[in-house]
């Protein structure tokens, strides 16, 4: 009998902590550098920061038929970063 008051008095003390959370929705916003040499294209991928700066999330390198294609490119992993694809799993 005392368990089962312990457990239930550990189940209400944890549903009035959950009702208590505050969760606040962030907007995240993401940006991508290029920079294209010899074929070889260089994507740098930032965070933009609540206070105005900017962090590195992915740099990467691949080679690309033009300016067009890695730009695209860049693109295309900021998209995929912003709907909350990890960083890791990115190409």
């Amino acid at each position: 009998m005392k368990k089962l008051l312990l457990v239930a008095a550990f189940g209400a003390a944890g549903l009035v902590s959950a009702s208590q959370e505050n969760i606040k929705k962030v907007d995240v916003s993401f940006s991508s550098k290029t920079e294209i040499v010899g074929g070889f294209c260089t994507i740098t991928i930032y965070r933009n920061n609540a206070d105005g700066s900017q962090s590195v999330v992915r740099q990467l390198t691949s080679y690309e038929s033009s300016e067009e294609a890695c730009q695209g490119r860049a693109a295309s992993i900021a998209g995929q970063l912003a709907i909350g694809i990890s960083p890791s799993n990115v190409n």
